[in-house]
């Protein structure tokens, strides 16, 4: 049975968010089963960018 893990990724720059989320679905041991992923407004006029990732492990 394969084990679903949660990632949990948030930044307050969006070419870094993009970046992050990118490279960790470029990882190649890494399924992707779902990802959710909204700016959420921090304070007054700030953004910061969530996702969640569930993802499994491949094994060899």
């Amino acid at each position: 049975m394969d084990q679903i893990k949660v990632k949990v990724v948030q930044q307050d720059s969006k070419k870094f968010f993009e970046r992050q989320i990118e490279s960790f679905m470029n990882t190649t041991n890494i399924e992707v089963v779902d990802i959710k992923f909204s700016p959420i407004l921090h304070g007054e006029k700030r953004t910061r960018y969530l996702a969640i990732v569930l993802y499994k492990v491949k094994t060899p």
